[in-house]
């Protein structure tokens, strides 16, 4: 009986942690596209939208980044990612119309589908022991609970490649044919999301040798084709659509002299080590490295080590997800040091090493138990005062508010007006709202030309008070010098809202989307 009312609380206490996980994730679901690390969701909205106006009859399975005026069908695609998570953004719009809200549902359900999978691949390969700490750690550490309800492509990514290796478990447990085409399917699914899965066929490959060795060795092998064919495809689909220069790019993009010209792997390993510490917490770092040094010392004493060794499965598993989430980082460094949220294939990784290294310790002694409610503690106070910070530099940064009132008291024309707007975060990180089109504007020309290329299209400008935001109360006690210098607002000696420093232009077509135009002066309209 005492069992049975201890399983029915530790139930009770799962479905608590999952619902405030969710809670953190649908804080602000219809906000607009009007903070710092808002870009991907007008980004990615956009081009669903283009879907939905157009159909994917027109645009094809590419994502479409906007529309020459001169000839509405002539799109200008975005070939550095491939499409599925904007096309499944594009069903969203369908069936609940098109808005912040169903733009942000999408990447919610997928976090929330990949907190429940982590769970379940905890299970399979720990048992339930470790269930408590894994789903704590994937409900609420800010890469999951903040970054996680963002529309970029990885957290529909890392769904589909954590279904992946939990039905690859389960075929490797009953060696069932059935599995085979499931496997496949989400496989695909994953690769049609986003590059961080072509990386897990070659994991699975060195996962099958290490852990079952020749046998049903072919299987693999044939998943590591499946995902040469899924690449070949979108590479013809890229050649169809844009006459073969989407190709080009694309390579010179992802082009290693390109990608990692400005950054050594050094100032990659280092800047990514901080973002550990930062977001998945010192708390959890030391629950594992706690484990390893208590197995250290077992290793002393032969005979209490097999109890608490990791078995070859669970290995394999967690050696899967850490090729995936290294080969991220590796290959994109300077992805990875621009974006925080780029580390999030650690997010299982991590839960499953330091559930598992919570569970044992937590059952070694009363000592060690005290350890690990020290340690659990510390992670979701720091996950939490995170989740906090990052959410108040959105709420609070005082621009941020001068400009979502100027954005909610537009009167909007859907059709015929473009708003220019003085506003800018970062060098290189702008505040976007959602939008039906996109014109890419380099120089002040380029705007003074719009009105003939767009003939009847009327510009308004946005006014924002930088002197009055400045004085808004708490600017520089909310946030640290190194903030302001992680945001390029801040140099010695230099004020950071300076005019010709700080008010650069974002374009705003038909109420819709703000886009970078560096100027220094206003039009005018």
């Amino acid at each position: 009986m005492k069992n049975g009312n201890t399983k029915a609380s530790i139930k009770i206490v799962l479905l608590g942690i999952l619902l405030f996980g969710i809670s953190l994730r649908l804080y602000e679901i219809d906000e607009p596209w009007i903070g710092a690390h808002d870009s991907s969701g007008a980004t990615n909205g956009n081009a669903a939208a283009f879907f939905l106006e157009y159909g994917l009859g027109e645009t094809g399975p590419i994502i479409v980044k906007g529309v020459n005026s001169a000839d509405p069908l002539s799109f200008n695609y975005y070939i550095n990612h491939p499409p599925l998570n904007q096309i499944i953004t594009y069903g969203s719009y369908i069936l609940f119309g098109k808005s912040e809200a169903s733009t942000r549902i999408v990447p919610i359900i997928f976090s929330i589908l990949s907190i429940i999978l982590t769970y379940m691949i905890a299970v399979k390969i720990y048992g339930p022991g470790p269930s408590l700490l894994v789903v704590l750690f994937m409900a609420i550490n800010p890469i999951e609970s903040y970054y996680g309800r963002l529309p970029h492509m990885f957290v529909a990514t890392k769904f589909f490649v954590l279904l992946t290796v939990y039905l690859y478990i389960l075929w490797i447990r009953t060696r069932n044919r059935l599995y085979y085409p499931f496997i496949v399917l989400t496989l695909l699914l994953g690769l049609f999301t986003d590059w961080p899965a072509y990386f897990l066929p070659p994991a699975l490959l060195l996962y099958h040798l290490l852990v079952e060795g020749k046998r049903g060795i072919a299987f693999p092998v044939i998943l590591n084709f499946v995902a040469f064919l899924a690449f070949a495809a979108f590479m013809l689909a890229v050649m169809h659509y844009t006459d073969s220069y989407g190709l080009h790019e694309l390579m010179r993009v992802y082009e290693k002299s390109e990608i990692a010209k400005d950054f050594s792997f050094l100032s990659v390993f280092w800047k990514n080590g901080y973002y550990i510490l930062l977001y998945y917490s010192v708390g959890w770092i030391l629950l594992v490295l706690a484990y390893f040094c208590d197995l250290l010392g077992m290793k002393l004493k032969p005979k209490s080590t097999a109890d608490h060794r990791m078995t070859r499965e669970q290995k394999g598993v967690l050696l899967i997800l850490f090729i995936v989430g290294t080969l991220n980082i590796a290959l994109f460094p300077k992805h990875s040091i621009n974006h925080e949220h780029w580390m999030e294939f650690y997010s299982p990784f991590l839960a499953l090493l330091g559930g598992f290294a919570g569970s044992y310790l937590y059952s070694s002694g009363k000592w060690r138990r005290g350890l690990v409610i020290i340690l659990v503690s510390l992670f979701a106070a720091q996950s939490l005062f995170i989740y906090a910070r990052r959410q108040a530099q959105h709420d609070y940064f005082p621009l941020t508010i001068e400009m979502a009132k100027s954005v909610k008291n537009l009167e909007v024309d859907p059709v015929n007006t473009v708003y220019l707007t003085p506003f800018l975060v970062s060098n290189d990180i702008f505040l976007f709202y959602s939008g039906s089109r996109i014109i890419r504007i380099n120089n002040i020309e380029s705007i003074r030309d719009l009105d003939k290329k767009m003939p009847g299209v009327h510009f308004r400008y946005i006014s924002i008070d930088s002197e009055s935001a400045r004085e808004k109360a708490g600017f520089f006690s909310a946030f640290s010098e190194s903030d302001l210098k992680i945001w390029g607002l801040y140099k010695e000696g230099e004020d950071p809202l300076v005019k010709g420093r700080f008010l650069r232009k974002i374009l705003c077509i038909n109420g819709f989307y703000l886009y970078s135009v560096h100027l220094n002066e206003q039009p005018a309209y």
